[in-house]
């Protein structure tokens, strides 16, 4: 009678096929850094939203600091690990913040910001970002007079994307302006922010 055929030692049975593909598909995972089974989350889209926070300007000869809110509408491509887009935001002081000199007040600030994100995470929901732009400041003083001016931004940002609809939003942003409001003074505004922004 012939020998029953080895299957000891068969890699490519059935049972060890299981196996391989098993491990195949941990390691692809691990690769890819995919969390929780899922597929990494794609920030592809076009976001609006709202952000309160603190921020202090100064002008060449004094000082005012207020809370303020930002209106925001962002554009993100994602690229894999990175993402790339353009911010555009505006500050309506009156409403949301009061920075003030003696004779002088700013009544709003906007900005357009080219951005550069980076994913820090292993499931690729949190991105580092900076960004960079033009941005204006408009300005009252006690005669009712308005002007805009023009100047530079730079932000530092850290956002989570919370699910497919929603994005939570920090940041710190500087801005700088060479002559603002009829004394053509030189002022410079930091602020730190939390917001939300909804994608559509």
């Amino acid at each position: 009678m012939a020998a029953p055929p080895a299957l000891a030692d068969d890699a490519s049975g059935p049972a060890n096929l299981g196996m391989t593909a098993g491990n195949s598909t941990q390691a692809d995972i691990a690769t890819r850094g995919l969390g929780g089974g899922g597929v990494m989350p794609d920030w592809s889209g076009i976001y609006g939203g709202a952000s309160l926070g603190a921020g202090r300007a100064s002008w060449s000869r004094s000082s005012s600091t207020s809370a303020i809110g930002n209106l925001f509408a962002v554009y993100l491509a994602d690229m894999g690990d990175y993402v790339v887009g353009a911010d555009a935001t505006f500050a309506p002081a009156a409403v949301f913040g009061s920075f003030s000199t003696a004779n002088e007040e700013l009544r709003a600030a906007w900005a357009i910001y080219g951005r550069f994100g980076v994913k820090v995470d292993a499931e690729g929901r949190t991105l580092a970002s900076v960004g960079f732009g033009p941005s204006w400041v408009r300005t009252r003083d006690d005669a009712g007079d308005t002007r805009t001016s023009a100047g530079v931004s730079a932000g530092l940002g850290l956002d989570y994307l919370l699910d497919e609809s929603w994005l939570l939003r920090s940041g710190v942003t500087y801005s700088r302006f060479g002559s603002v409001g009829a004394r053509g003074d030189r002022v410079n505004s930091v602020s730190a922010h939390v917001g939300a922004a909804f994608r559509f």
